[in-house]
């Protein structure tokens, strides 16, 4: 059964069916910056093959269906329902995994920058990504979120200051980007020592939660609110 076409957005592919986001990641598809855009202009400006791209996403579907595993409809949860998930699953893991990546990039750009130069590289990357993502996910807490939440002010217009927070999401999406092509897709060389393939391991899960996380609020909450 065919469930989604090259006519449909990949951000609302993933709203409808989260699994799909690791197909869509796997061949470097946008679901969240870019989540507006149809999937078969993506699979025809990058060149893949469309007709396999969407066999996978429709055959997990069913798959996942006929497994009657859950899938959240987050478009039909409440803001506070996607706030609370947003803080617990995505800003938390993001105070505990940044400064561990801080340590190990680092120590691993030290150790092998001499023979593997781009680690340089992804280790000055990750440093203003972190430093980008602690101040984006504060200012979320502390003064956006409470407002979504409050009936009294939800009402005057936050649009100007969301987008600001979505220009952040894209400028984070992009180093992210940046570090991933710069690790050939997160795959540590044959060199490569344990930690050296801890880091990359940290990274592609760093990659993954926080592509998950720009999902979740482009897509579906902010989008409530322009």
């Amino acid at each position: 059964m065919t469930i989604f076409t090259e006519n449909d957005r990949t951000g609302e592919i993933v709203i409808r069916f989260p699994y799909a986001s690791q197909l869509l990641r796997q061949y470097k598809i946008d679901f969240c910056c870019s989540g507006d855009r149809r999937i078969g202009e993506v699979i025809q400006e990058r060149e893949l093959d469309g007709e396999k791209i969407l066999n996978e996403i429709n055959a997990h579907y069913e798959e996942q269906k006929q497994l009657h595993n859950v899938i959240i409809d987050w478009k039909s949860q409440a803001n506070e329902t996607i706030i609370n998930h947003i803080i617990d699953t995505h800003h938390n893991y993001l105070r505990s995994i940044l400064p561990e990546l801080e340590q190990l990039t680092l120590k691993v750009a030290k150790v092998h920058g001499k023979h593997h130069p781009e680690l340089i590289q992804v280790q000055k990357l990750f440093k203003t990504m972190q430093a980008d993502l602690l101040q984006h996910i504060t200012k979320e807490e502390t003064y956006i979120f409470p407002k979504i939440l409050d009936s009294s002010v939800v009402s005057q217009n936050i649009g100007n200051e969301i987008a600001l927070l979505e220009d952040e999401h894209s400028s984070s999406g992009a180093l992210l980007k940046s570090i991933h092509e710069l690790t050939d897709d997160f795959t540590a060389p044959m060199d490569a020592c344990n930690t050296f393939k801890l880091t990359y391991l940290k990274l592609d899960e760093l990659e993954r939660n926080t592509f998950n996380h720009i999902h979740l609020e482009n897509n579906i909450l902010f989008p409530r609110f322009h």
